[in-house]
């Protein structure tokens, strides 16, 4: 008799758990087409007033100087930022998040930060619901090439940025019981993936995401260029 008291009390409990309600979600992205960056223009200035300048003023800015090659005309800096949405369009994401009465939308730049929640079923024997938190961080680095040609008594300035774009996730998966507490968690594995591109050449990733740069960076250096020698830093 005992025995059978003990079968028909799990009966129970896994009857009332067994009603784990599944959450589900959609993924919707798009994508936006590139725009022409304008990377080149004439200062009517000599050469080596444009080039004194400009090397001053990289200096002196949040750009890491690798490389100045006078004779080749050619200087090389580096770039890193935490906010590659002020400077590349990668599309937009829309995520829908759905469990029983709770409903959530997310709606955010590929390029920016961002934190979203979907469902990832139920497990095998349908007593808990799987919630998956995921936490995006994305950061932007890049090298960028400046030709900097002299024609007669007016100079040619060429920018030339390589984009690198990172983008890593990292969360945990949660088993959601019928009353929507969770049971317990686990990690999620962390993944990083990166996408680079230059300049006007947009680059599509295996993923499908398209990104192209929104020549903010590439109009601040070539406004570096056509700044007077005799002016202050800009």
């Amino acid at each position: 008799m005992k025995t059978h008291s003990v079968i028909f009390n799990l009966t129970i409990i896994l009857g009332l758990y067994g009603c784990a309600t599944p959450a589900t979600s959609t993924f919707d992205y798009r994508d936006k087409p590139p725009t022409k960056v304008e990377n080149e223009i004439v200062v009517n200035r000599a050469f080596e007033k444009v080039w004194n300048g400009l090397v001053r003023q990289l200096a002196k800015g949040y750009f890491v100087v690798n490389n100045i090659e006078k004779e080749s005309r050619l200087i090389n800096v580096s770039f890193s930022t935490t906010s590659p949405e002020e400077y590349i369009d990668c599309g937009r994401t829309m995520r829908t998040f759905t469990r029983g009465k709770e409903e959530a939308e997310y709606d955010y730049e590929v390029a920016a930060d961002s934190s979203y929640k979907y469902g990832a079923g139920k497990t095998t024997d349908g007593v808990f619901s799987l919630v998956g938190y995921v936490d995006r961080d994305t950061s932007l680095e890049g090298r960028i090439n400046i030709y900097i040609a002299p024609n007669d008594q007016i100079t040619e300035v060429t920018v030339n940025i390589r984009y690198i774009l990172t983008l890593s996730t990292s969360g945990q998966l949660t088993y959601v019981n019928m009353y929507g507490k969770a049971a317990q968690s686990q990690a999620l594995p962390h993944s990083s993936d990166t996408i680079s591109f230059n300049t006007n050449q947009p680059n599509k990733s295996q993923e499908g995401i398209s990104c192209f740069s929104k020549g903010l960076l590439e109009a601040e250096i070539l406004e570096m260029a056509k700044a007077d020698e005799a002016n202050k830093p800009l």
